[in-house]
């Protein structure tokens, strides 16, 4: 049996380049948690040292709207036609380089408690276009953008997200192109992380319209659903929508009370629907991990959901041990 490791070093990289370099000079062993960019594959799958390991992520992307804010966001049909009108599939192939799958719960499709038959909202320009001409939202000035019927200004929203999330700042332009063609304008609101916690949190500061949200939910998820519950009957702390629904309340509180698995998904599946009618959150993708190890040195590496490191995978550093080869008599 050979030796498991008696010692685990993380270090830190102020770039993709840098860590990728790393890796490659045999200085780290692996890249773990959130794992490398899709644009490293290319350069990894050329050394036999290292093996590319892809796992379904755990990470989950969506859209928070602010309720609290006086817009048209506040307008279920402006929602929805946002959400009619992302193609999430040039979402997956320019923005993640093919590395993500479509979501539309706070819940994995494979799990047993993911509603299966959930409102979608698949890209359709056509039926966005009608949401919004049904509901009064015509472009009156003839500048390419609808105006609010109300205070006949441009639907104009102002869109935030950290500076430090690269790839989601691509995902937030290319949803500020595709709304063009909805007759809704984007103005981006790129911020540093610590303002854009301080701001998504605090909703009633109004300092957003939308937010782009990135959570790790795992398939032990109950806490996530704490975004969700009423801002105005204690949920302030998470959830950044400003969302009241006191029948999501009321169905959450059951959710969280019940032992039994089969009554638990009733709750979940009700969870879910209302979410998925309501909108205060708009899912998008989950990401597809990519993690290259080295395998010239240690073996062993366990993969799960979410790849071979993260919060509910501590097995690799159980596990993982040097190889025979590798080690000196």
């Amino acid at each position: 049996e050979c030796p498991r490791v008696a010692e685990v070093v993380y270090k830190c990289f102020p770039s993709h380049d840098e860590i990728n370099s790393s890796l490659k000079q045999g200085k780290v062993d692996m890249i773990g948690y959130i794992g490398a960019a899709p644009l490293s594959i290319r350069e990894f799958s050329k050394d036999k040292n290292i093996e590319l390991i892809i796992s379904p992520g755990i990470t989950l992307v969506w859209l928070t709207f602010n309720l609290h804010k006086n817009t048209p966001i506040k307008d279920l049909n402006v929602r929805k036609a946002i959400m009619y009108g992302i193609d999430r599939n040039k979402i997956k192939t320019i923005a993640y380089r093919g590395y993500s799958q479509e979501a539309d719960s706070f819940i994995y499709k494979e799990l047993p408690g993911h509603h299966p038959n959930l409102p979608r909202y698949e890209y359709n320009v056509a039926k966005a276009n009608k949401i919004l001409d049904d509901a009064g939202y015509k472009d009156t000035d003839k500048d390419g953008f609808r105006n609010d019927p109300q205070t006949k200004k441009n639907l104009t929203f102002e869109f935030m997200t950290p500076l430090d999330w690269f790839t989601e700042v691509k995902v937030v332009a290319l949803i500020k192109e595709l709304m063009r063609d909805v007759g809704i304008d984007i103005s981006m609101k790129v911020v540093d992380l610590d303002t854009y916690y301080d701001f998504y949190y605090k909703p009633k500061k109004n300092q957003f319209d939308i937010a782009l949200a990135s959570e790790e939910p795992g398939p032990c998820s109950d806490w996530i659903w704490e975004f969700c519950r009423s801002y105005d009957a204690g949920g302030e702390g998470w959830n950044g929508s400003y969302y009241n629904n006191l029948q999501f309340d009321k169905a959450l509180d059951k959710m969280l009370a019940e032992l039994d698995l089969n009554k638990r998904k009733y709750y979940l599946f009700e969870l879910q629907k209302i979410i998925a009618q309501d909108l205060p959150y708009g899912f998008l993708v989950r990401k597809i991990n990519i993690n290259p190890v080295r395998i010239d040195r240690f073996e062993g590496f366990v993969e799960t959901m979410g790849g071979v490191s993260n919060w509910i995978n501590p097995w690799t550093y159980f596990k993982v041990r040097p190889k025979r080869s590798s080690i000196v008599p």
